[in-house]
């Protein structure tokens, strides 16, 4: 009697304690859902999903983005309905987690043979769960989708059914359509079902279609792969990039840095212990290698690609939690187990505080920024985004009108083919300031897109001072520059104006070149200084000194030195990646007042603390008379 009465309660019992982790975990979630501003990827997701078609989505993300549409056309069908506020954007993804969660438990479920509320309650408090869950993109239901994906495979393996299947072929198209990894992670699923289940003709056929339609997406985006550039550094180090990807499985972003390596470590000994739990059992043997041979093959095409985020190993992050909650509730009956799991339970809660409190975890404050500079932009003001791909995420919050804002490049997507130079930035301020008063500078991973400097120094040589006005620090992430400019913006030349100088080797060639110098301005007697433009090239690239420092020293007739100043080579010194276009270099040079009108010879000079080095310039000019 006793026997029946606990095989009646206990389902109902695991039932409601999945229901209260699901809710819990929903609740959590929700909690500050709206807090932070929207980051740059969240921002290109929900202006591109708000403001184009369901076919120009699809034509937008090949061509720009590299990627699949799904989750682009879920969020806009969403909006269509729930609106596009902070907090509704984000609710998608909330749903996406939370049903990661509840998967959890059946998963758990299936390799346990009963409730696998550990899995589930450990994904309920996951902080890299609760971060993905909490930004409108689409990793928390690419998580979900993998997790889906694989419960469906153990089901099938399980029964051999054709039906099942032909539903785990749909579900791993969904997963493939969600984002480009997910085109990867069920392609290794796939190579590893024909592997398997070769005979069964069923299992066959939807591998062969998966790994068809994959292929597929492949040949439709490579045509786009050239003019995307990600990154000067591809590939990258597969040391590095194995460390971060197994980091991310406990920390999605390092809190502190020096936990990286002892997070990465505890995920390899994890790894492990799982792999000698699982030999026995089936089941959870495939489970424990569908973890590793995907997480290997996403390292590998990280390493490759040369964009590594700690986002994009998350895909597999709810896989590896669901093993270990397994694991651990298998050993429950232990005080080992139960001690691990309140351990888990202890650090993911702590985690969670980290997430809500760290300034490590606080998103740019676009949306602080942005409305700070709407209030106090004036009428002969615009703002100047570097670098442009931000845009998106500016126009969400300057919406409905960012005709006082100007992106450069103007290119939603990062894209270091589009690095800035003179010749492609100067006209487009020319458009945006010319007679202006006054211009606002947002910056925001200009090292990659303007990494000499450009458009500050440009903005600088006409702002009064000749320098920028404070820093203003509040908005995190961002930096905020405001120029006024002492008389209307003056137009620039738009193309590098003619060199009269003579360029000469003299030293060891270290691999700069010098495209000319000139003076931009008439220098005449009395003037407290001198400009100088120099436009400076490393191509082929090689490596040089950051710190390269160039003397600018200028001569008399007779032969005599007049004025000498040292400064760095370019505002920002040189490059440190492979950064071959040219490099804008303006120059102020201080000036005796006893310098009489007449003919001077200007000498520069660049060197390190080597030595001088190759190429040195020389430019004669003549001084006017005063006024």
């Amino acid at each position: 009697m006793c026997q029946a009465h606990a095989d009646r309660v206990l389902p109902r019992l695991s039932s409601w304690a999945a229901l209260l982790i699901v809710l819990s975990a929903f609740a959590v979630r929700l909690v500050g859902l709206e807090a932070q501003s929207l980051w740059y990827d969240e921002g290109y997701s929900v202006q591109l999903s708000r403001t184009q078609s369901f076919v120009q989505i699809a034509q937008v993300t090949a061509q720009q983005d590299l990627n699949t549409p799904l989750h682009y056309w879920m969020l806009k069908a969403w909006m269509l309905g729930a609106g596009w506020s902070e907090f509704a954007v984000r609710l998608l993804s909330v749903f996406g987690s939370v049903l990661g969660v509840a998967l959890g438990w059946k998963l758990g479920q299936q390799l346990l043979g009963r409730g696998g509320w550990v899995s589930a309650l450990l994904l309920a408090l996951s902080p890299a769960n609760l971060i993905v869950a909490q930004e409108a993109r689409t990793y928390a239901w690419l998580g979900t989708a993998f997790l889906t994906t694989s419960l469906a495979l153990l089901v099938a393996q399980r029964s051999l059914q054709v039906r099942y299947w032909g539903v785990w072929g749909v579900l791993a198209l969904i997963t493939m359509g969600l984002h480009v990894l997910g085109a990867l992670v069920v392609g290794v699923m796939a190579l590893g079902v024909l592997w398997q289940h070769w005979r069964v003709r069923a299992a066959r056929l939807s591998a062969i279609g998966v790994l068809a339609v994959g292929a597929a997406l492949v040949l439709a985006l490579l045509p786009y792969r050239a003019s995307y550039g990600v990154s000067f550094d591809a590939p990258a180090d597969v040391h590095l990039v194995a460390v971060g990807a197994l980091a991310a499985q406990v920390l999605p972003r390092a809190l502190p840095q020096a936990w990286v390596v002892p997070s990465a470590a505890s995920v390899g000994l994890m790894l492990v212990v799982l792999g000698v739990w699982s030999a026995r059992d089936l089941r959870r043997r495939v489970v424990v290698l569908l973890f590793v041979v995907n997480l290997a093959a996403l390292v590998a095409f990280f390493a490759w690609s040369g964009k590594f985020s700690a986002r994009h190993p998350l895909v597999v992050q709810p896989l590896f939690t669901v093993l270990v909650g397994v694991m651990l509730q298998s050993a429950l009956k232990g005080w080992i187990g139960r001690g691990i799991l309140a351990m888990l339970v202890m650090l993911s809660a702590l985690g969670v505080l980290a997430v809500r409190q760290s300034p490590a975890y606080a998103n740019e404050d676009f949306r602080g920024a942005v409305q700070y500079v709407r209030a106090a932009l004036q009428p002969d003001e615009r703002l100047i985004l570097v670098s442009g791909h931000f845009a998106p995420v500016v126009d969400y919050y300057w919406d409905p009108d960012a005709s006082q804002r100007v992106a450069l490049p103007d290119d939603p997507v990062l894209n270091v083919a589009h690095a800035l130079t003179y010749e492609e930035t100067v006209p487009m301020l020319n458009a945006a300031l010319g007679g202006k008063g006054g211009a606002w500078l947002l910056l925001w991973q200009d090292d990659v897109i303007d990494p000499t400097g450009l458009v500050p120094e440009l903005l600088r040589r006409q702002a009064v001072a000749l320098g920028p006005r404070a820093l203003i620090t509040q908005f995190h992430g961002l930096r905020l520059l405001h120029y006024r400019f002492f008389q209307p913006y003056r137009l620039l030349p738009e193309r590098i104006p003619a060199s009269p100088a003579q360029i000469v080797v003299n030293r060891a060639e270290v691999g700069l070149s010098n495209l000319g110098c000139t003076l931009p301005m008439p220098v005449r007697a009395g003037a407290p200084w001198m400009e100088v433009w120099c436009f400076w090239q490393i191509k082929p690239f090689r490596p040089l000194d950051v710190n390269t420092q160039v003397s600018l020293r200028v001569f008399d007739a007779e032969g005599s030195l007049r004025a000498q100043q040292d400064q760095a080579i370019a505002p920002r010194g040189l490059p440190y990646f492979p950064y071959e276009k040219p490099i804008f270099a303006p120059y102020f040079l201080m000036l005796p007042a006893d310098l009489l009108p007449g003919a001077y010879t200007l000498h520069l000079v660049p060197y390190t603390a080597a030595g001088e080095i190759a190429p040195q310039v020389m430019l004669t000019f003549t001084m006017l008379p005063r006024d």
